[in-house]
């Protein structure tokens, strides 16, 4: 059976904004808002609005906990809300001569409007971040994983969840802000037939 039988494709984009910033020497926080068009760019689907705040435990690991609601849409369906609740820990693997590698892992606890158990879901993201020369781009490069705990009286099942590939550039516009673009694979493992969304993220980083 040929892949485009197999699965939904789709064109998307994901725009964003973050802030990351301290409020002590060892207490930070952070904040992003997305915002995501669907259907070929054609219409407006998905918003989320998160937050957190977090310790930093030694130099390298900052241990966080936050909140995020979120609301979605299909094609023909009501707005759904969702909210979470999230714990996660995040680590500078290697920091050295403009080379990043870093990992997060996040534990969330997921509620619908239209569902009563709490799903619980654990991502998995790496990412390496390398400079392509003084006062130029990074090349950036991410793999996150998504696996649910348990499954839920409103759709979701135990298992592989999603996985989210990407690779792109990110352009530093001062000392405080960069802007990062690129292509993002999103594989979702859904009924009644996988999803696979072909994405343009476009990121705009603060850091406080």
């Amino acid at each position: 059976m040929p892949a485009s039988a197999q699965t939904q494709q789709d064109t998307q984009l994901w725009t964003a904004v973050t802030v990351n910033g301290k409020l002590t020497d060892t207490l930070v926080y952070a904040a992003d808002g997305q915002f995501r068009l669907f259907d070929g760019l054609s219409r407006y689907g998905h918003t989320v609005l998160r937050g957190s705040i977090g310790i930093r435990v030694v130099p390298d690991l900052t241990i966080s906990v936050g909140y995020a609601h979120s609301n979605s849409n299909r094609v023909g369906q009501a707005w759904i809300a969702e909210d979470r609740a999230f714990e996660q820990f995040n680590w500078t693997i290697v920091q050295r001569s403009g080379v990043g590698l870093t990992t997060r892992g996040r534990l969330e606890e997921r509620w619908l409007e239209n569902g009563h158990e709490t799903g619980w879901r654990y991502r998995q993201l790496i990412r390496l971040s390398v400079p392509l020369g003084d006062h130029a781009p990074a090349l950036v490069v991410s793999e996150e994983s998504f696996i649910n705990l348990n499954a839920t009286d409103w759709g979701v099942r135990s298992g592989f969840d999603q996985h989210r590939g990407m690779i792109g550039l990110a352009f530093p516009l001062n000392d405080v802000s960069t802007l990062e673009a690129g292509y993002q694979m999103q594989y979702i493992n859904a009924q009644p037939r996988d999803r696979l969304n072909h994405i343009i993220p476009i990121t705009l980083a603060f850091r406080l």
